[in-house]
């Protein structure tokens, strides 16, 4: 419900909200769309290197692989 930023009547009436108030909400709703168009388009683009950017993938868990590569080769070399 939004709260200060009606006028007086129905509800359902576009006429009774400010302006500011339906134009701040309609900008929420254009910037989540174009959040999801472009984090689809970005997908293609990141790399497996690019841990951070990813869903499922983070960069303390790249930090554990690069530690245990380094381990590895430590006690191979």
């Amino acid at each position: 419900m939004v709260y200060g930023k009606m006028k007086k009547g129905d509800l359902m009436e576009c006429s009774n909200y400010r302006t500011n108030a339906l134009l701040n909400h309609m900008s929420k709703v254009l910037m989540k769309v174009l959040q999801e168009m472009l984090e689809s388009q970005a997908d293609t683009y990141i790399t497996d290197e690019q841990g951070g950017f990813q869903e499922d993938i983070n960069t303390i868990q790249q930090i554990l692989i690069l530690r245990l590569m380094a381990e590895k080769a430590y006690r191979k070399g």
